[in-house]
């Protein structure tokens, strides 16, 4: 096997070709399997430039798995700051009789994403990783709904009407809770929301912060309104979002597709996007605060 060589104190080897194996003396040897989605680095900072890695040993060392994403490869977090955050799959939005269906839309694009959320659920419940949902809706009196977002449209009911599932985006009624595929679990957070923006008007930044999260992969509806509008407040906050493309959608296909490039236009201006295959790919190599040994 012939030496890796390195400089800027950074180890790095594309992995998509197959297997990766590494040895430096008094530590443990490595292996690692690639896959076509997955790439993975190690970190030191006990590395000098352009001196073989044989002839070192790496102390406390990182593994930096990253997503297949557009524009570039979406870099998971070393640490586990991770956090699946759903936008607003709530009932008044996906099912007939709801606010999407009195404005006249096929609620049925999307209920198109449900398997997908799920298997997402899955994946972050088995890694005990955290999980926040919103759901759009206002308090009884209205008093947190503006003139101009009530009075807004020409449908045939308006929030606070009486319709089959109860008084449109009122939070508490049956219309506004999550839908019951994904039913929130207990310590999962549910946040209440007032506005387009996970941000506006909540504690979501604060939840985020004192659990030390710097990254999110944001899924839910509707892509154009509020998940690119909470995308956009948790860019501004120096959060790294990724979004994932088969797990959001809209009324509208054209409207969901030049949001996907809107996001990533620019060098991700915005933020990443990837399909969910990629996210589970990655997640399984993903060990956040694990420390790897290396040796000869």
């Amino acid at each position: 096997m012939g030496f890796f060589y390195y400089s800027n104190s950074r180890v790095g080897c594309d992995t998509s070709v197959g297997t990766w194996q590494c040895h430096v003396p008094t530590a443990m040897p490595c292996s690692y399997q690639g896959g076509p989605n997955v790439r993975i680095a190690i970190y030191s900072t006990q590395l000098r430039n352009a001196i073989p890695i044989s002839n070192h040993s790496i102390s406390n060392p990182s593994i930096m798995v990253l997503i297949s994403a557009l524009p570039y490869d979406y870099e998971l977090p070393t640490s586990d700051g991770l956090a699946l955050l759903i936008i607003d799959m709530q009932r008044d939005f996906l099912e007939p009789g709801g606010f999407g269906d009195a404005l006249g839309n096929d609620v049925s694009r999307l209920q198109a994403i449900v398997p997908i959320l799920r298997e997402l659920l899955s994946a972050f419940r088995a890694r005990n990783l955290p999980i926040f949902y919103t759901v759009e809706g206002h308090k009884p009196d209205l008093s947190d709904c503006p003139p101009s977002k009530l009075h807004r449209g020409q449908g045939k009911l308006r929030i606070g009407d009486v319709a089959s599932m109860g008084r449109i985006l009122i939070l508490g009624e049956p219309g506004n809770e999550i839908i019951p595929e994904l039913s929130p679990l207990p310590g999962e957070t549910v946040i209440p929301k007032p506005g387009k923006g996970a941000f506006y008007h909540t504690n979501l930044e604060s939840l985020l912060r004192e659990k030390k999260i710097t990254h999110l992969l944001v899924t839910g509806v509707t892509t154009e309104v509020c998940v690119q509008t909470t995308m956009r407040e948790a860019n501004d906050r120096g959060y790294e979002c990724l979004l994932v493309e088969d797990a959001t959608e809209s009324y509208f296909p054209d409207f969901q597709q030049s949001t996907l490039e809107m996001i990533r236009a620019q060098g991700g201006i915005v933020g990443w996007t990837a399909p969910a295959a990629n996210i589970f790919q990655a997640l399984e190599k993903w060990k956040p605060r694990e420390k790897l040994g290396i040796r000869s």
